[in-house]
């Protein structure tokens, strides 16, 4: 049985963390103090401290989380039948889910950018190489002939990988596209995927 200080500790965590995301998509990473996240959250300064290493433990957790959770994560559509029409759907998976967390995106990417020491921390969860969910639908694709035999799937996966990051920060958060623009803008990129590797 966990105990009562463990269960505790857990839900304090998570007011930090949902706390510190709220406070520095408003007010950006610099902008605040540990104290204001812990005043949002209703709890102990120290212990930010204690539970995180700091501000930027903190923001290196919630980082790692949602990484986690964007590569372990189920997929929300359904196996396709190519090659083209399964990079769309997932780039498009992935856009969306990006842009779900974009103010706290550009607090990453702000502060990832000018902080050598973040950066190099962040950059060790920051592979999408683990997605092991759409990978297995990459292989499936391959065994049903839908990909071709000596396509190389790391290949493939890390340019589809590469393609999503670009729609989020560049299309999505910096050129700030409409979704309809980034979405056509996939449905191109993912025919291209289709062309080189796919098959009918």
């Amino acid at each position: 049985m966990v105990a009562l200080s463990e269960r505790d500790r857990a839900t304090t965590e998570e007011r930090l963390k949902e706390a510190a995301i709220a406070v520095w998509s408003r007010h950006g990473f610099d902008g605040s103090s540990v104290k204001d996240i812990a005043e949002a959250a209703e709890a102990n300064v120290s212990l930010v401290s204690r539970y995180f290493g700091g501000k930027e433990g903190l923001l290196l957790t919630i980082l790692n989380e949602m990484i986690v959770e964007k590569q372990e994560g189920q997929l929300d559509y359904a196996p396709q039948e190519t090659l083209e029409a399964e990079a769309f759907e997932y780039l498009r998976h992935r856009y969306r889910s990006d842009m779900e967390s974009e103010a706290f995106i550009r607090v990453v990417i702000s502060k990832i950018v000018v902080d050598r020491g973040i950066r190099e921390q962040a950059l060790t969860s920051l592979t999408y190489a683990s997605d092991e969910n759409f990978r297995q639908r990459l292989s499936t694709l391959q065994s049903n002939g839908k990909i071709r035999e000596d396509a190389d799937l790391t290949m493939i996966f890390r340019q589809i990988g590469l393609i999503s990051f670009s729609a989020s920060l560049t299309e999505g958060i910096i050129l700030e596209k409409s979704k309809a623009e980034t979405e056509k803008a996939l449905q191109e990129a993912a025919a291209m995927i289709g062309l080189r590797f796919g098959r009918i």
